[in-house]
């Protein structure tokens, strides 16, 4: 009986996974489509903005990270880490090449 029990578990959260997957294929597709579109116009004409959808993949990791980046959070957040990077590289010393 457990063993079906976590049978159908697995097969549910696959069954999730596929549709999350599905879901965000859509999303690229039409971020894609909207891209594309705007190139086929006015070359000079810049083009349009398509707002993120954090709901799919990266909801599903952590969603506390997604609500961030839905606030428009990620581009401070990216800022922070890269300098903390860099300061961590600068900490290095350098090799010495014989």
């Amino acid at each position: 009986m457990a063993k079906d029990v976590s049978k159908q578990q697995q097969q549910q959260q696959l069954a999730l996974a596929k549709s999350k997957a599905k879901e965000s294929a859509k999303d690229a597709e039409k971020a894609a489509a909207s891209t594309s579109a705007g190139e086929q116009g006015n070359s000079t004409a810049a083009a349009k903005p398509v707002e993120p959808n954090y709901g799919g993949l990266v909801h599903s990791h952590n969603p506390g990270i997604a609500s961030k980046f839905v606030v428009g959070e990620y581009p401070k957040m990216l800022e922070a880490a890269v300098k903390e990077l860099r300061g961590e590289l600068e900490k290095l010393e350098e090799p010495e090449w014989d």
